[in-house]
């Protein structure tokens, strides 16, 4: 997975634009519930962030 984030740590304030993106020979090879998943793994924001529960629930653990 490539990221490409701009951090900015202005007054005490760290703010991230984030910007994921799989490689193409990777991305061909990874469904879309697994990029979802790896998304909101990645996620900075805890409060966006998946959970413990959510990932246990997720629609690609699902299908295993």
């Amino acid at each position: 997975m490539v990221n490409i984030a701009e951090y900015n740590d202005a007054a005490n304030c760290e703010c991230v634009q984030k910007r994921w993106g799989f490689p193409s020979a990777k991305r061909d090879h990874l469904s879309s519930q697994l990029q979802h998943l790896i998304r909101r793994l990645l996620e900075p924001d805890i409060m966006l962030r998946n959970t413990v529960s959510q990932i246990l629930t997720s629609d690609w653990l699902a299908r295993r």
